[in-house]
């Protein structure tokens, strides 16, 4: 039997898949196999846990939908978690940066969850799956080792209600959380992107099932 949680509402088991992922413009493009990072995350998705996010590395191009829904599973799914209630759901999308700053960056992650240097290469599948427990970038910007920070390009939120078991679909619309200027002399002009204009959409597909 499904616990109850406060409210009367029962415990629910959603999935989520990104679906799609858009940005309209990335700032400063970075080397040409530079990549972005893009951070779901669920927050409160029941009581004692505030937060759960999911971390993956893709080349995101200006005004290019990339679409997940014909991908192999384990590269479309964010996240399978108990839930007791409405939840938050976010999704942030990090200035291109190239694959050592990646690297270091995810390491870290993995580091401090550790408590110990971690061993496993980004790419793995595991490395993926601890990483998914600890990443924390929301609110400002994201921290990716003692000397270097990636500035978010994009950032948007949504709601989602588990009461009805079911799939369903979340259209999340993102701005540019901060104003990002070019480097050299590209610094002098106009920013390359301005804080709070529109930059992308983000769709997540979900089921909601009984626990």
């Amino acid at each position: 039997m499904a616990d109850v949680v406060s409210g009367g509402m029962k415990r629910r088991v959603a999935t989520l898949f990104l679906d799609e992922i858009l940005i309209l413009e990335n700032g400063r493009t970075g080397d040409g196999d530079a990549e972005n990072i893009v951070l779901t995350s669920l927050i409160w998705p029941r009581p004692m846990i505030d937060l759960r996010t999911a971390a993956r590395s893709l080349r995101l191009e200006d005004g290019e939908r990339i679409g997940f829904a014909h991908k192999p599973f384990h590269e479309k799914i964010l996240f399978k978690e108990m839930v007791g209630g409405p939840f938050g759901i976010t999704v942030e999308v990090t200035e291109r940066k190239s694959p050592g700053a990646i690297a270091q960056f995810l390491s870290s992650i993995a580091s401090s969850l550790l408590d110990a240097a971690f061993p496993l290469p980004p790419s793995s599948e595991t490395f993926r799956r601890i990483v998914h427990a600890g990443v924390a970038g929301i609110g400002g910007r994201v921290q990716s080792g003692p000397k270097e920070t990636l500035a978010r390009v994009a950032f948007g939120h949504g709601l989602i209600d588990p009461a009805e078991p079911g799939p369903g679909q979340i259209e999340i619309q993102m701005t540019a959380p901060e104003t990002i200027s070019g480097s050299g002399a590209q610094s002098k002009r106009a920013p390359i992107l301005t804080k709070g204009q529109p930059n992308g959409q983000a769709i997540i597909r979900y089921v909601i099932e009984e626990d």
